[in-house]
C-alpha cells in the first residue's frame, strides 16, 4: 500500500481504517512514533522530510491485553509484542541508548520519581545520568536522548556535551541526538543543537485507550500511574491543549499493581495522575490501598472533583495542595476553573474535617484578574482558621484563654502568568512587573494582618526568604518567556551563554548574561546592515 510523503514542518491529515504508525526516515531503524489511531483522522506535524506511514498490526484483543498487561505490570522478563525499540532493545549487554536527565542539581524533590524518564528508559533499554556526569566511551551509544522536564532545562543539554566533548552542533557529531518531556515545545529552539524533538507521549499506542503502564521503584518509593492527560481544559495549561485526551487505568489492574508493590517491601505509592480526585474509581482505591498497609502520597487535588474524596479523606495525607489560580471568581471562571466562591469555601470547610494543613496555588498576572478579591479571600481563611479556636479557664485567668482546638495552617503560592503557544491565552500580555512588586507590599501586609506570617517579619518580605513561593523575579521571567518564545536563532545563546548549566534558581546577574548576550547580538546584525547600505 502506498502511503503519503509529509514535507518538512508539514501538517498531514489522512483517513486510517486500521492503526497506523508515523515513521521519520533518518530514524526508520528504531520505528520513532509520533502519532497512532484506531480510526478516523490522523494529525502529524512533521519535524524531518522523508516522513511515511505504514500500517501496523491491530490492537490486541482485552483478553489478550489483560494477559500482556499482567507479564509488563509484574516486570517479568518478556517484551511485548507492541515495543516500539526492537532492535535497541536486543542486547542487554551493550547498551545503545543514553538518557540524560537535565533537571538542576539543587532541584526540589531529587528523590521523586520522573515517570516519562523511567518509561524511556526502561522501553528503550537505555543507560541514564545527569547532565553534568562524565560519561565514559560515551561514542559507543548510538542514541543520546534528553530528557527536558521544564524549559529552563534547556540551558543544561550543551554543558552536557562540552563536558563530554561531543560536538555542539549537529554537524559532525556522529550520535543521533534527540530531546522530549514537558519543558519541550513546538519553538524549534533546540533545531541547530539536536537532531529531533520529541512531542507527546512516547508509548502513546499502549495507552491509546486506557493507561496500561506498569510500576516504577525509587528508594522505598513507588509510582503507579492513574490517569493521563486531564478532563478539564484550563485555558492557561501549555500541557493540557498539547495532550488533551483523558485515559485511566483499569481498577483491577491498579489493585494488581498495588499487590506487586506491597510484595516488594514498599508501602509509600504515588498514583500518579494530573487528577487523582477525578480518577473515577478513587473510592475503591482509598480503602483498598490502607488494608494493604499502603500509605497513599498524593496532595494534589482539584475543587471542582473535591467532593469525590469526602467520604475517603482518612486514607489521605492532612496536608493537600488545591489549584484555585485565582481568589477572583469572575477570572477564574474565565479562564476554565468552573467553580464559584461559595463552592470553593464549603470544600475548604469539608477539608478541614480531616486535613490540618492546605495550601494554595495561586497565578499573578491572569487577564483582567481582581486582586482586591484576594485581599478579601485572606481574611476570609484568616478569620475561618479563629473558628478553631475556644476559651480554656486556668488558674490564674478564670475567664480563660484562646486555645487551638484543632491548629489550622494555610499556605500560599504564586506563580508568573506564562501565556504558551497553543493556549487560549497565547496571546495575553505578559506580567507587568511594576504592577507586580505594588501587589506584593499588598500582599505581604495582608499575610501579617491575617495572622499567616508572623510579624516579625515586618517591612522584611521579599522573593528570597518566601522560598520561591511568590513567583520568579522579572529578569529570570524575561529568560523563562525568551526560552518558550524560542526559535532557531537562539542557538548561539544556548552555545555560549551557561558553559556550566543552571539551577533551579536563576538569578538577575545569571539571566542578564542571556538577555544581554541577545541584545549584543541584534546590534551586531543592526550595525551590519547601516554599514551595508
Amino acid at each position: 500500500m502506498n502511503w503519503p510523503q509529509c514535507p518538512t514542518g508539514k501538517s498531514l491529515f489522512i483517513k486510517a481504517n486500521a492503526p497506523v504508525r508515523i515513521v521519520t526516515a533518518p530514524m526508520k531503524r528504531l520505528r520513532y512514533v509520533r502519532s497512532v489511531a484506531l480510526h478516523g483522522k490522523v494529525h502529524y506535524r512533521g519535524s524531518v522530510a522523508d516522513t511515511t506511514i505504514i500500517p501496523i498490526s491491530p490492537p490486541l484483543a482485552k483478553e489478550e491485553r489483560t494477559v500482556r498487561n499482567a507479564h509488563n505490570n509484574m516486570n517479568i522478563n518478556q517484551n511485548a509484542n507492541l515495543d516500539l525499540f526492537d532492535d535497541l532493545n536486543k542486547s542487554k549487554e551493550q547498551k545503545k541508548v543514553l538518557v540524560v536527565d537535565t533537571v538542576p542539581k539543587d532541584a526540589r524533590n531529587q528523590g521523586s520519581i520522573n515517570l516519562g524518564l523511567e518509561i524511556v528508559k526502561d522501553k528503550m533499554d537505555a543507560d541514564v545520568c545527569h547532565w553534568w556526569e562524565m560519561v565514559p566511551n560515551v561514542g559507543k551509544y548510538e542514541l543520546i536522548g534528553f530528557n527536558v522536564f521544564y524549559p529552563t532545562a534547556l540551558l543544561n543539554i550543551v554543558p552536557f556535551l562540552r563536558k563530554n566533548n561531543l560536538s555542539l552542533l549537529k554537524p559532525g557529531r556522529g550520535i543521533k541526538t534527540i530531546a522530549g518531556g514537558p519543558g519541550i515545545g513546538h519553538n524549534n529552539i533546540l533545531g541547530g543543537i539536536i537532531d529531533e524533538t520529541f512531542l507527546g507521549e512516547y508509548d502513546e499506542f499502549e495507552n491509546i485507550k486506557e493507561i496500561t503502564s506498569k510500576p516504577y521503584f525509587k528508594g522505598n518509593k513507588a509510582v503507579i500511574e492513574l490517569t493521563r492527560g486531564c478532563r478539564s481544559r484550563c485555558h492557561f495549561c501549555e500541557y493540557i491543549w498539547s495532550n488533551p485526551s483523558n485515559r485511566q487505568k483499569p481498577i483491577e489492574l491498579v489493585k494488581e499493581q498495588i499487590d506487586y508493590v506491597v510484595s516488594k517491601g514498599i508501602r509509600n505509592i504515588n498514583f500518579m495522575s494530573a487528577n487523582f480526585t477525578g480518577y473515577h474509581h478513587v473510592q475503591e482505591l482509598a480503602p483498598y490501598a490502607a488494608s494493604k498497609g499502603v500509605v497513599i502520597k498524593n496532595s494534589d487535588i482539584t475543587i471542582r472533583d473535591a467532593h469525590n474524596i469526602f467520604p475517603i479523606l482518612k486514607y489521605l495525607p492532612k496536608y493537600l495542595k488545591m489549584g484555585v489560580e485565582s481568589f477572583d471568581e469572575k477570572t477564574r471562571i474565565k479562564i476554565g476553573k468552573k467553580f464559584t466562591d461559595e463552592h470553593l469555601f464549603l470544600t475548604i470547610k469539608k477539608l478541614l474535617r480531616h486535613c490540618s494543613d492546605l495550601h494554595f496555588y495561586l497565578i499573578y498576572g491572569l487577564p483582567d484578574d481582581d486582586y482586591t478579591k484576594w485581599f478579601k479571600w485572606l481574611k476570609i481563611l484568616g478569620d475561618l482558621r479563629k473558628t478553631y479556636r475556644h476559651k480554656v479557664p486556668n488558674l490564674f485567668n478564670p475567664e480563660g484563654e484562646l486555645e487551638n482546638t484543632k491548629p489550622i495552617r494555610f499556605e500560599f503560592s504564586i506563580t508568573n502568568f506564562e501565556p504558551a503557544d497553543g493556549t487560549l491565552l497565547e496571546s495575553a500580555n505578559q506580567v507587568d512587573f511594576k504592577e507586580k512588586n505594588k501587589f506584593l507590599k499588598k500582599w505581604f501586609s495582608a499575610l501579617i494582618e491575617n495572622g499567616f506570617v508572623d510579624k516579625k517579619l515586618k517591612g522584611r518580605l521579599d522573593y528570597k526568604n518566601f522560598k520561591g513561593r511568590i513567583g520568579r523575579k522579572k529578569k529570570s521571567y524575561d529568560l523563562l518567556m525568551e526560552l518558550k518564545k524560542g526559535g532557531p536563532e537562539l542557538t548561539d545563546h544556548l552555545v555560549n551563554v551557561y558553559p556550566n548549566g543552571v539551577g533551579r534558581s536563576i538569578s538577575d546577574d545569571e539571566s542578564m548574561k542571556f538577555l544581554n548576550f541577545r541584545q549584543k547580538k541584534e546590534r551586531t546584525v543592526q550595525n551590519a546592515q547601516i554599514r551595508s547600505r
